[in-house]
């Protein structure tokens, strides 16, 4: 009996771990940056906030692409720059383009210039 293991000792470590898994409380909401991630069975569930500058242009369009309307068009637009790179080894210029998939290289010079006659082809 003495070169029996015994579950008895590591349930109590097991346990206090558990209890304070469930100590955590499930989030009551999220906010998305992309909703064209929602699928039809959440989107009953998806609200915009009210009061916000930009509001969806259809109200009961809530997935996919949502074409935004500005509540207060004469103020200026605060636009926000990305935090991190989304490609690797390119560099967002906060100027609202998209990244590309290539680090963008330099373009090649100009030919010169050429006469080309049709009857030497």
């Amino acid at each position: 009996a003495e070169g029996m293991d015994v579950d008895g000792d590591k349930k109590d470590d097991e346990d206090d771990d558990a209890e304070k898994e469930k100590k955590k409380p499930e989030p009551t909401k999220e906010e998305l940056s992309n909703p064209a991630r929602v699928t039809p069975a959440q989107e009953r569930y998806v609200r915009f906030d009210e009061g916000s500058r930009f509001v969806p242009a259809v109200a009961d369009l809530r997935r996919g692409f949502v074409v935004l309307k500005d509540t207060t068009p004469g103020e200026d637009i605060e636009y926000v720059a990305a935090t991190r790179t989304l490609v690797p080894g390119v560099t967002n210029t906060g100027q609202g383009q998209a990244a590309a998939a290539a680090p963008v290289v330099e373009e090649p010079a100009v030919p010169e210039e050429f006469e080309m006659d049709p009857n030497d082809v």
